[in-house]
């Protein structure tokens, strides 16, 4: 999976971007886990709000949302795979018009 580019947020996390147009946080210290390098990649302005810090999803953290990794919490799992973001409204259970009208508050 070619990153393209990434940022680095003020909580310690960075995230990447993918020349298919996802994207995925995470850690910086966890990089290696994820065979994740950066040499070479451009670099994009810090932030101070990230997925990672507010919405509490990326690579490393328990798909329960409690903000904690897998193992440290009840080892659920995570809910993103490397180079595939998450994608909220297709996981919730809602009336298929309302996504249909949330997904186009975004395009």
């Amino acid at each position: 999976m070619e990153i393209t580019d990434y940022t680095s947020c003020s909580c310690g996390a960075i995230t990447v971007y993918f020349k298919n147009g996802e994207n995925n946080s995470l850690k910086r210290s966890n990089k290696k886990r994820f065979n994740i390098s950066l040499r070479g990649v451009k670099k994009l302005n810090d932030t101070y709000c990230c997925d990672h810090c507010v919405n509490h999803y990326g690579l490393d953290i328990c798909e329960c949302g409690s903000g904690k990794t897998p193992e440290k919490c009840c080892n659920k799992g995570t809910r993103e795979q490397l180079g595939k973001s998450v994608k909220l409204f297709d996981e919730m259970k809602f009336n298929p018009e309302v996504i249909q009208y949330l997904k186009s508050l975004t395009d």
